[in-house]
């Protein structure tokens, strides 16, 4: 990196609001965003150290960001313009000169399971013995958010440990029709009741009943994948939300060329050993994956009397959800 540098200008970029104060992540909240675009540059801090990767550029509220990943923790930003160093590099490059870090290796890592038609990516994380990894799906449904039954959830566990890690995979059309519980959500991570990483799962999940599932949901061919993930990119943005680097298949289906469409666009895709609904159980390092959207909500109250079983263990350390960042960082060690 220090030939590089040598190589290379580190240029300020400048824009209309290029100081901003604070050093926190900036939240563009029901923002118009326009000009949404994929956009990859190395982000560099005034002494010339490697802070982000910025996977998009946008305008919202007048001003210019990117949507940035930090390559070591995994935790997404929305950097304005000019917080930053920065200089202009394909991911492919970036790729080839920073594979020695988390995020360039969780990259790599989920695409050695990327063949399969049903549950590619990354599936399992190995490395911390007493860990599980919750998700919850919010597929499009007219059905409301069963807060009673989530908050259950959510306090069993948080007797114990508050906030609550927990990755949400969610649809734009989800969000349409939701937006209170969407609030709600925010409002519980607010008051550090949950901690939420949030997962693209698409804006549409398309789905016909009648095709296979090698045609289905984004194997469609009328399914546009760059689409389906910016549009909801910009949905969440303007929601409120920051997007993560992670990437849910609706259905869990894909094939090589849709998963390498979307580790293209700098998304690493997450599965599940554990579906509750499936009777899937988890064990050590598991993905649990249930639908928070009152559609299958036999995963829901599995997990919650899982977790009621597991009271005595989670009191002594030796079962607990944990973030998934965290998580996929230290398994990334081991490669």
């Amino acid at each position: 990196m220090a030939s590089t540098l040598r190589n290379c200008t580190l240029v300020i970029a400048l824009c209309s609001a290029a100081i901003f104060p604070g050093s926190g992540p900036v939240r563009a909240d029901h923002a118009t965003v326009r000009n949404y675009r994929p956009f990859t540059t190395e982000l560099y801090t005034k002494d010339k150290k490697l802070a982000r990767i910025a996977l998009r550029r946008f305008i919202g509220k007048g001003k210019e960001y990117y949507l940035a990943v930090n390559p070591d923790t995994l935790e997404s930003e929305l950097a304005p313009v000019g917080k930053y160093l920065f200089l202009k590099r394909s991911l492919g490059e970036m790729r080839e000169e920073h594979g020695n870090r988390a995020y360039f290796k969780a990259l790599a890592f989920s695409e050695r399971n990327s063949r399969n038609l049903q549950n590619a990516g990354i599936t399992h994380i190995s490395g911390h013995g007493a860990a599980v990894y919750l998700t919850a799906d919010l597929c499009p449904t007219r059905r409301p958010l069963d807060r009673a039954l989530f908050m259950r959830i959510m306090n069993e566990y948080g007797n114990y440990h508050k906030p609550v890690p927990v990755a949400l995979s969610i649809t734009g059309r989800w969000m349409e029709k939701h937006s209170a519980d969407l609030r709600w959500l925010i409002d519980l991570e607010k008051n550090k009741i949950i901690s939420i990483v949030w997962i693209n799962h698409t804006y549409t999940h398309l789905y016909k009943k009648n095709l296979p599932l090698s045609k289905n949901f984004l194997l469609n061919k009328t399914a546009g994948i760059d689409e389906e993930i910016l549009h909801n990119e910009i949905a969440m943005i303007e929601s409120g939300l920051i997007p993560s680097v992670f990437f849910r298949f609706p259905g869990l289906i894909s094939n090589r060329e849709a998963f390498l469409k979307i580790t293209g666009l700098g998304l690493i895709p997450v599965g599940s050993d554990a579906w509750l609904g499936k009777n899937q159980w988890p064990k050590q390092g598991s993905i649990i994956l249930v639908h928070a959207n009152n559609q299958e909500l036999v995963g829901m109250k599995r997990l919650a009397g899982l977790i009621n079983a597991k009271q005595k263990a989670i009191a002594a350390g030796e079962w607990m959800l944990r973030d998934i960042r965290a998580g996929i960082v230290e398994y990334m060690k081991m490669y």
